[in-house]
């Protein structure tokens, strides 16, 4: 009686135990009948008592096929634990979303097989958590991935985790950065390195941060790059991290080294230009206060000329007269280039024989040259052509061009002036076989105040507006002056206008063109820094 007592207490306890689990119990024997089901079964399966009530494992599991998502494939695993009688374990998912952990264990008692023990658990919740944990780990990775900045996570001082950033930033493959030593991908800048060591040293000696401070990188190729280098330290899971964010700021320096520049460029600018304000408001106030004394003086010149007065005299007077056109022109090339450049100048274009001009003005100036020794010569594939121009500037370009040609050609030398139409503009040539130009110096020539250097001025002297001034007036008609020479054999002035024309009612006939007692005095002015 004691026995069975202590039997019916063993199996009460038992009971007990298999009613307060938590797992759903469900134990069968070889016939897949029923030995054994718990309370916590019936509920996770929600299985009725008609069906439990004949005592039929199968009768369960037709009664639950219904209920998965893949009905098929859940009794085909049944029977294969069943006929291997394996330990396993499987997860079942449910068409309503659910996810029961299913464990298969044999029931062996004495070192016999006595039947099957199946317990099952709700796991749905921890399912659910793991993918959304899964789902964070991988946004968190796109997230890094597509950071602009570059990141190195190091564990136990090796790259554990890097994005394509860094990748970029070292100019290499992430698999060739993986698990690789801090510092040997790159190197930190000697001046930077103290600095650097004292916050490695502080990130790993706790969880901390540090801030982002300018420092440069040496790549293995000794390419020097301009970073922003911060981090911070942390641990997870009894495991200490280390995490390096790096930022390329080349581009950015540069960009800052080229606003700096523009601004050191746009002050030299700024001040250029009240230094050329300063110099054209001088020189306009210079040229006006020497025209008032000169003229008196010029005009006292002329009145002593109609003087009887004795040859030797005269001679000083022509020498005061010639200086006096040498100060005038002068004076008129500085009002006139700084009119110019303060865009004060104004051609008065009106339409003109071209051919006419340039004709009258060269064959003024013959007797001249030929009181020099030099040949003058004018020809020209066209008899008239109409164009639209400022004549009285044109004549002060010809005469200048003329008169730089006079000073360096020598006695027996030759100077040719061609005109030729084609069709869309006007090409005037002046050609002389003089003394020719530096090639250095080609360039230079038109500009403001430049002259060839004094050692190839023999007999005369220039103040170095006439080029300048010259090309000024013809490039103010849409022309081109440019210049070619060979030194020691002369040089060629090439002047380019627009065959353009003003309306017919402005067309100007010969008689209204400045007249010879007007070219005498312009030719005067202009040849007046060439001495005998």
């Amino acid at each position: 009686m004691g026995y069975e007592n202590k039997l019916r207490n063993s199996e009460t306890i038992l009971q007990a135990i298999l009613e307060s689990t938590t797992d759903g119990i469900l134990v069968l024997d070889y016939d897949l009948s029923i030995l054994h089901i718990n309370n916590r079964f019936k509920q996770l399966w929600n299985v009725p008592e008609e069906v439990l009530f004949e005592k039929d494992g199968s009768q369960i599991a037709k009664y639950v096929k219904p209920q998965l998502s893949e009905p098929e494939a859940f009794i085909t695993s049944i029977l294969t634990i069943i006929d291997t009688l394996e330990e396993s374990r499987n997860e079942i998912f449910f068409k309503n979303g659910k996810v029961f952990e299913q464990n298969f264990n044999p029931l062996i008692i004495g070192n016999n097989l006595c039947g099957m023990v199946w317990s099952y658990r709700d796991i749905t919740s921890r399912v659910i958590l793991q993918k959304e944990l899964a789902r964070s780990q991988k946004l968190y990775r796109r997230l890094i991935e597509h950071l602009p900045d570059a990141i190195f996570v190091y564990k136990e001082n090796k790259i554990f985790l890097v994005n394509e950033a860094a990748a970029k930033l070292l100019r290499k493959n992430k698999v060739d950065i993986l698990g690789k030593s801090g510092g040997t991908l790159a190197k930190i800048h000697p001046d930077n390195k103290t600095n650097d060591m004292e916050r490695v040293k502080k990130l790993h000696n706790a969880e901390t941060s540090v801030e982002f401070m300018e420092q440069k990188l040496i790549l293995d190729d000794g390419t020097e790059i301009d970073t922003e280098t911060g981090g911070f330290s942390f641990k997870n899971d009894d495991q200490f991290f280390v995490t390096a964010i790096v930022r390329d700021i080349t581009e950015r320096k540069k960009l800052h080294q080229l606003e700096k520049s523009i601004l050191e460029k746009t002050e030299q600018l700024k001040a250029a230009l009240e230094y050329n304000s300063l110099k054209t408001q001088f020189f306009s106030t210079i040229s006006h206060e020497l025209k008032t004394p000169l003229n008196i003086i010029f005009g006292a010149v002329q009145l002593l000329e109609k003087l009887d007065m004795p040859f030797h005299l005269k001679k000083y007077l022509k020498i005061m007269k010639q200086n006096c056109y040498r100060l005038i022109r002068l004076i008129n090339n500085l009002i006139d280039i700084n009119k110019i450049e303060v865009g004060f100048y104004k051609l008065q274009l009106k339409n003109y024989d071209i051919v006419k001009i340039i004709e009258d003005i060269t064959l003024s100036v013959v007797d001249y040259t030929n009181s020099k020794g030099i040949e003058l010569i004018f020809d020209t594939n066209v008899e008239e052509k109409v164009i639209a121009c400022d004549a009285e500037k044109l004549e002060r370009v010809i005469l200048n061009l003329l008169s730089n040609a006079i000073k360096f050609t020598e006695p027996g030398g030759k100077i040719q002036v061609n005109l030729y139409d084609n069709s869309d503009k006007i090409i005037i040539s002046i050609k002389d076989t003089g003394s020719g130009i530096p090639n250095e110096m080609l360039d230079k020539i038109f500009e403001t105040f430049r002259q060839v250097d004094s050692s190839f001025r023999r007999k005369a002297e220039g103040s170095g507006i006439g080029l300048s001034l010259a090309k000024s007036l013809v490039e103010m008609h849409n022309g081109k002056l440019s210049a070619k020479s060979e030194y020691g054999k002369g040089s060629e002035f090439i002047i380019e206008l627009p065959s353009e024309q003003m309306s017919t009612v402005d067309t100007i006939s010969i008689e209204n063109m400045p007249n010879s007692n007007s070219k005498i005095e312009t030719v005067n002015i202009e040849f007046s820094d060439i001495y005998s």
